[in-house]
């Protein structure tokens, strides 16, 4: 696996996102709204079933990481209360799309780095659908800064 260069980095473009745009991003009080109000939005959408036609299941669990962080696997998402924000979901969605295309045997074995390139395009990519352009300009103006590097996004949205 490739050196994860970028976490770091991710994180803080998240949380100066979340400050700037507070009154904006949707947070959820159950993993049934999350579930029913955002994740099946996504999932039912012709973009995604166009983009990625195997991924038709995403399963929720409650906690994480000891409950302090949230977490993705190939198909499951875990997510503490404190993440159930649309930004953090779409951050972990990220990363099972990365499990599906690059690694389909174990979320660490890849040949990618967690936060890399790979999964910063894909990351970008589902912001600017689901949560919009301002927010998708912004994201893109900070990691422009922090000098994160990321592909071009290469299919048509």
């Amino acid at each position: 696996m490739k050196r994860d260069i970028y976490k770091s980095k991710i994180f803080y473009t998240e949380h100066r996102i979340l400050t700037e745009f507070n009154a904006y991003i949707k947070c959820y009080e159950s993993l049934v709204e999350v579930n029913e109000l955002f994740l099946k939005v996504i999932l039912d959408n012709p973009w995604w079933k166009r983009r990625y036609p195997n991924i038709k299941t995403v399963f929720l669990y409650d906690g994480g990481r000891n409950g302090q962080c949230a977490w993705a696997e190939k198909n499951a998402i875990y997510l503490p209360s404190d993440f159930r924000n649309q930004l953090h979901i779409l951050h972990e969605l990220s990363h099972v799309i990365c499990c599906h295309i690059y690694d389909n045997y174990g979320f660490h074995e890849g040949v990618y780095a967690i936060h890399g390139s790979e999964f910063v395009d894909i990351y970008r990519a589902l912001i600017k659908k689901f949560m919009g352009t301002p927010v998708h300009k912004r994201f893109t103006e900070i990691i422009e800064e922090y000098k994160i590097i990321y592909k071009l996004e290469r299919r048509a949205e």
